[in-house]
């Protein structure tokens, strides 16, 4: 297409993570004409940085003030559910499930085994007690002393994720680094070096790319949005493929959140939770035998002198709050025929996109321009272990 090339659509979505794809789907299926913009491979950033976990609201259900929290996760499971299963407003029978659930496990000790009952208890319709002779390979021979819990949480891989929900619905993708946004009459100008956009409507799905275009249409992102650092731990070599979550006792967070791939033969550990949180505040030396001590404390029947650490860091962008916690559910600021969107979890993705659609309805009330044809799916970010940054130690 040459530079004078115009595209007319109902919605212009600047972002391609989990947010502004699972929103491009929604408002397609709905009959809006969406153009995407990315500057980046699809899914990168926050997304392929996930841990993958469809979260049942386990986790926060100890919380009293993450009980509403638990609430919106419980209900978003059931549009994950009706996607997977080809359903509903996606179909992502593409992709790929590496594990059916995760397991909830605790430390020896009375507080760690209450506070996982506690929250078993709270999501009974999840959970089950999981007991010695059915134990599966991650905890087989453990003590009977260390409770385990199996949670109905699937964990996806974020790449063929983003695949799946790439190709969920027609309408371009366009990668462009230099997307102007400019109001025009009634509606928006979006101009790229090769496309200029007509827009009736604006959704910023960018993660913390929102900061800058929130600057770029001349609004403060400060009151609207926040970033949590997390260091995220990758840890090679492991003996075994593992899915879930150490109990911290008496607490919402877990000690250690883990999942598994494999690359180049060896299995993966890819690990978040609270050592995550508390690891952005270390020296990186610092952070990585404190990750290895929650390993040790955590896991304490597997060895893990053999395996090899790597670390990056990673910000979590959304809506902000007044206390500088994490928002219960995804948060839309609007300004009429434009609102930026931050979906809080990747599990909280289809409750996003359901903000987005009531947005748009309200903005432009019917559908009335269609764009051309599907353009090419764009490249997917690699997932962490692949980066090129990472120094193993």
């Amino acid at each position: 297409m040459s530079v004078a090339s115009v595209i007319r659509a109902d919605c212009v979505i600047l972002g391609g993570g989990i947010a502004g794809l699972w929103a491009r789907a929604a408002l397609t299926a709905a009959g809006f004409g969406v153009v995407l913009i990315t500057d980046q491979p699809l899914g990168a950033g926050q997304t392929v940085a996930s841990q993958g976990i469809l979260h049942r609201g386990l986790k926060y259900a100890l919380s009293r003030e993450a009980a509403s929290a638990a609430d919106a996760l419980e209900s978003a499971h059931r549009a994950w559910a009706d996607a997977l299963a080809g359903r509903g407003v996606v179909d992502l029978r593409a992709a790929r499930v590496l594990s059916p659930c995760t397991y909830l496990w605790t430390r020896p000790g009375a507080l760690s085994t209450l506070t996982a009952a506690a929250g078993a208890l709270a999501m009974k319709s999840a959970v089950s007690r999981v007991e010695a002779p059915h134990r599966p390979e991650a905890f087989a021979g453990v003590p009977d002393r260390i409770g385990l819990w199996r949670v109905d949480e699937p964990c996806l891989d974020a790449a063929s994720l983003v695949s799946a929900l790439a190709a969920a619905h027609a309408g371009p993708v366009l990668v462009s680094a230099d997307a102007a946004v400019a109001r025009n009459g009634d509606g928006w100008a979006v101009s790229t070096p090769d496309y200029l956009i007509e827009a009736r409507a604006v959704l910023f799905a960018a993660g913390a790319g929102n900061e800058s275009l929130l600057r770029r249409v001349g609004l403060d992102p400060a009151p609207l949005t926040q970033r949590r650092p997390l260091r995220m731990t990758l840890a090679r070599g492991a003996p075994f493929h593992l899915f879930g979550h150490c109990v911290k006792e008496l607490s919402d967070k877990p000690r250690l959140t883990i999942t598994s791939a494999e690359a180049a033969g060896d299995v993966i550990w890819y690990i978040g939770g609270d050592a995550a949180e508390r690891g952005t505040g270390l020296a990186p030396e610092a952070h990585l035998r404190s990750v290895r001590d929650e390993l040790a404390a955590c896991l304490p029947w597997v060895r893990g002198e053999s395996l090899r650490l790597a670390w990056f860091d990673i910000d979590r962008a959304e809506g902000r709050t007044t206390d500088g916690k994490r928002p219960d559910g995804p948060v839309l600021h609007a300004f009429e025929s434009l609102a930026a969107l931050w979906p809080t979890k990747l599990a909280l993705a289809p409750a996003a996109a359901d903000l987005a659609l009531e947005w748009i309805r309200r903005a432009l009330g019917a559908a009335r321009d269609i764009p051309p044809a599907a353009s090419a799916i764009r490249p997917i970010a690699p997932p962490p272990w692949e980066r090129s940054d990472l120094t193993w130690s």
